[in-house]
């Protein structure tokens, strides 16, 4: 099965009237955040992300809570370490907004395309 198959398979494609972050309206709502808590889905989100990459990445990174899953995916398919970004300031611990060595050139995921 196709990796759109999957996804809808799952009931992570959602239609109805869905308000975007960009505040724009869609009729559809694809939930990357349920497709990723499926291992199968995952690890094929993973390999179809992993052909994208350019030659020259070292680093992928991941901004709380949804492209997290995805960055670590990405990082087990290719070997390349992963960064986990907050969203915001910490007051507790570290105080670090970025967990993990920023290194060489970046590449960022996300969990949300509109």
């Amino acid at each position: 099965m196709d990796l759109a198959g999957m996804l809808q398979e799952c009931g992570a494609v959602q239609f109805g009237d869905f308000r975007l972050t960009s505040g724009r309206k869609s009729k559809f709502y694809v939930n990357l955040k349920l497709a990723a808590t499926q291992p199968q889905i995952l690890e094929r989100i993973a390999s179809e992300m992993a052909k994208l990459l350019p030659d020259k990445a070292e680093v992928i990174a991941g901004m709380e809570l949804g492209a997290v899953p995805l960055a670590v995916a990405l990082s087990l398919k290719t070997g390349l370490p992963y960064v986990m970004i907050r969203k915001g300031e910490r007051v507790h611990g570290t105080g670090s907004r970025i967990e993990g060595e920023l290194l060489g050139h970046v590449i960022v995921v996300e969990d949300v395309a509109t």
